[in-house]
């Protein structure tokens, strides 16, 4: 089991709200939206999230768009339990 940080399962239920809320968006998009700065740690959740099955990504061209896995049923909507998911 890995550990995961307060701070990414707080980025990871931010990213998920927004791409719940707003649909299919780029790390720009996303990084815009969550006024953060880093490229890398908006990547970093994504790509964890992405692991769980929670989010898929979709290149276009050179550019990666990202949304909500629309084949899971349930998404983990608190803190707890998304801290709980994302360390089985």
């Amino acid at each position: 089991m890995k550990k995961i940080s307060d701070g990414v399962t707080s980025r990871a239920a931010l990213i998920l709200e927004v791409l719940q809320k707003h649909g299919e968006l780029t790390i720009a998009d996303l990084m815009k939206i969550l006024n953060e700065n880093s490229y890398t740690r908006i990547y970093y959740v994504l790509r964890i999230l992405e692991r769980k099955g929670l989010v898929k990504s979709t290149r276009r061209g050179r550019v990666l768009y990202w949304k909500i896995n629309e084949d899971r049923i349930n998404i983990p909507t608190s803190f707890e339990e998304l801290k709980k998911y994302l360390t089985m």
